[in-house]
């Protein structure tokens, strides 16, 4: 199915921003410009932009939402970036309880942790498939190298609720929570999609005693999820609320790949994501911007003059007349055109 994005999309967030590439690189390679191939991978191959995720800390990733190259991407470049520097820490637009499903999947995987995930792992193909290319990439490392998923955003359901029962039924003393588990398996099972579950979070709050969240790794998972107050309420704080769960994360000295929509990557809007992590003092100088950006209509293909490649990854010049001024959005920009949106599960 084509869909044409710039029928949707408000006009700053065409140009939006992203933090990681993947991908493939072709041989084919003039000034800087490299023209991707979706179906061979070979980053290592492109000296200039591997050492420029070296040098940073933190790589994010914008994407348009529900765009098939979009999970592709995201799992070549993950690879890549562990197989070359250790990264293993993969951030997204989620909250705590998805992060812990697909990490169990990851761990495991068990497909009935994708069962409640949020929409893309249960209803899309290619997201679907580039977890299982995680996964059994995870089995080749060492556990000292394995991929770890984290949630920064919003808390959603069902994969709250099935995050929540499948933590409690592994505690210790879990049958004086029988009849919590059986309530919860009801709501489970006819909920649906909450995408605002406050009320659930303040009724678990108040039913879950102080002792369940003791220092073991799964009470410390719960706390996360039982207190995160990033709901929908706060939708108008997002990006803040995403910078306190990564201030809270990063206690080591871990690199990251982030994964977000663009409207949280642009450099230059002064609420993203993006932009408050590079104004941190702690992170100056530390956050590479990738950009995914989309091309359908050949009338707003301003990028016509920098390759005809159908996929290609450059670094945007400041200099440059025509484009030069995208440059405060983003570092990297990997172009895509006539690209198709992700294929729904049968």
């Amino acid at each position: 199915m084509r869909f044409s994005l710039f029928h949707l999309l408000p006009s700053g967030f065409v140009f939006g921003l992203v933090l990681t590439i993947l991908f493939c690189i072709d041989a084919e390679a003039q000034d800087g410009i490299r023209c991707l191939n979706l179906e061979q991978i070979n980053l290592e191959a492109y000296d200039e932009f591997d050492k420029s995720v070296r040098a940073k800390k933190i790589i994010l990733l914008g994407e348009w939402h529900y765009m098939s190259p979009n999970s592709i991407i995201q799992a070549d470049l993950l690879m890549y970036l562990n197989r070359t520097t250790g990264l293993q820490d993969l951030l997204l637009e989620f909250g705590h309880a998805e992060a812990y499903l697909i990490n169990k999947y990851l761990t495991t995987g068990r497909k009935k942790y994708l069962k409640h995930t949020f929409g893309g792992a249960k209803g899309y193909v290619e997201y679907r498939e580039s977890l299982e290319r995680l996964y059994q990439y995870n089995k080749t490392r060492e556990n000292s190298e394995k991929l770890v998923v984290h949630g920064l955003d919003l808390e959603r359901e069902p994969g709250l609720t099935a995050s929540i029962i499948d933590l409690v039924s592994g505690m210790p003393g879990k049958k004086q929570y029988k009849s919590l588990l059986d309530s919860l398996q009801i709501r489970l099972d006819t909920i649906g999609i909450d995408r605002n579950p406050m009320e659930f979070l303040l009724f678990l709050r108040d039913r879950l005693p102080a002792s369940i969240y003791e220092d073991d790794e799964d009470g410390k998972i719960l706390r996360n999820m039982v207190f995160n107050d990033a709901t929908i309420k706060y939708m108008h704080q997002r990006d803040g609320k995403m910078l306190e769960a990564f201030m809270k994360l990063d206690t080591t000295n871990a690199r990251y790949l982030g994964q977000f929509g663009t409207a949280h990557t642009m450099l230059d809007a002064p609420n993203s994501l993006a932009t408050k992590l590079a104004s941190k003092e702690k992170y100056k100088d530390e956050v590479l911007v990738i950009n995914m950006h989309y091309l359908e209509d050949d009338d707003k293909d301003i990028f016509k003059e920098v390759s005809d490649c159908a996929v290609f990854m450059f670094r945007i010049d400041p200099e440059n007349e025509s484009i030069g001024w995208l440059h405060k959005r983003q570092h990297w920009f990997i172009i895509l055109r006539d690209q198709e949106m992700y294929e729904v599960r049968k």
